[in-house]
This record gives C-alpha cells, structure tokens and sequence, in this order.
C-alpha cells in the first residue's frame, strides 16, 4: 500500500537508494510480523511444530538416508532462503545500500554489485534465521495459537488501519513507526497480563488442591 504496487521491482525501487527509505524504518511491526510467520512457514525453531525432530522416532529424518534425504533437506533450504530473499526485497531496500548503488546503473560492473549487494543482505538473514534455531526452545502448540490469534492477527489488522489512515489523511510516513510501535507494546502489557493472571489463577488451584490432598 505504502509503494502504490505488488510489483517487486517497483517496492524495491521504492525504497531506494538512501538507507532511511528502506521500509522497515517506515514499517518496522509489518517486518516483525512478517519475519514471525516466514519462521512458522519454513517450519524453524521455535515453530518446528509439523516435524519436531529432535524428538522424532519416525518420519523422513529418520527413514530416509542418502540423495532421498538430501532433497528433502535441500527442499526444506530452498524455501529458507526464498523466505529470505523476500525479507531482504520487501523491508530491506533489496539491492539498494547508500554509498555501492545508484538507481540507475546498466553496467556490468552495477549488475553485479547490485547481487553481491542482495545476496550478502540475504545471507545476513539467513545466518539470523540459524541462529534463532540455535538459541530459542520451541513453542508449545497452544502457544503458538494464542501468538496467532490475540498478538499477529490483531496487530496485522491494526497495522493496516495504520496505513490507510496515514494515505487517507496525508499524514507524514514517519508517524507509522511509533503508531506500530506503540500498538505492539500495547499488546505485549497486554499478553504479559494476562499470562500474569492465568499463572496467578493456576498456582492458586495447585495450591489449593495441595491443601486438600493434606
């Protein structure tokens, strides 16, 4: 909405060539939406509820070795760094970075840097991704629901209104950042009180069923 166009060469050139126009600036709750669900759709930690498998007795980490088990891998990768490339093109400024690229470049010489410029940021996102992998435990399933549906759903539709409101009223783009900004640390007091009053609610049941035991 904010680039005028579902064309990816078109929101790449949007956020060209200056750093400060690169959309996770302008958009940084969009880009931490959209990073959370790439991570449950590529199926990585800590959202690797279809397969689990560290704990996995069956399935094809298991049944399958040799060139059956590298094009699964493989198949699982590809997508990873396809996730990646769209990350980078979306809210990264794609091909773009002040001081290497210009907007119009028909060279050689500007044709590679332009890709050396996109595959370095899409490697950046790749190692970020591995080391997610590395250091978070995985959710439960009913976590993730409830991140789904009162954290992503709410504040994707929020983020929404966001954005048409600030077109319908020609408002200034940089007022997006700490409305989203603010409607994200709206919702985490508001998970981080709830989850303090279901623990609350919880104890007290166990405490009270202690006593009873006794």
């Amino acid at each position: 909405m904010i680039a005028g166009s579902l064309n990816i060469e078109e929101l790449v050139a949007s956020q060209g060539p200056g750093l400060i126009y690169w959309n996770v600036w302008w958009q940084p709750l969009a880009a931490l939406l959209f990073f959370t669900a790439a991570l449950a759709e590529t199926n990585r930690l800590p959202f690797d509820l279809p397969e689990c498998e560290q704990e996995l007795v069956g399935g094809f980490h298991t049944e399958y070795s040799g060139i059956k088990f590298v094009l699964f891998f493989l198949a699982e990768y590809t997508h990873l760094v396809t996730v990646s490339f769209l990350t980078v093109l979306l809210f990264f400024g794609g091909w773009h970075f002040p001081g290497l690229t210009g907007p119009v470049d028909g060279t050689i010489g500007g044709y590679l840097l332009r890709w050396a410029v996109l595959l370095a940021k899409v490697g950046c996102v790749v190692a970020v991704i591995i080391q997610l992998r590395w250091t978070l435990p995985r959710f439960r399933f009913d976590q993730l629901m409830g991140l789904a549906w009162r954290g992503m759903i709410p504040l994707g539709v929020l983020n929404l209104a966001a954005v048409i409101t600030v077109l319908s009223l020609d408002m200034p783009r940089w007022l997006l950042a700490p409305m989203t900004i603010a409607f994200l640390l709206a919702a985490a007091g508001w998970n981080a009180k709830a989850v303090t009053e279901r623990s609350r609610a919880l104890a007290a049941a166990r405490a009270g069923a202690g006593a009873g035991a006794v």
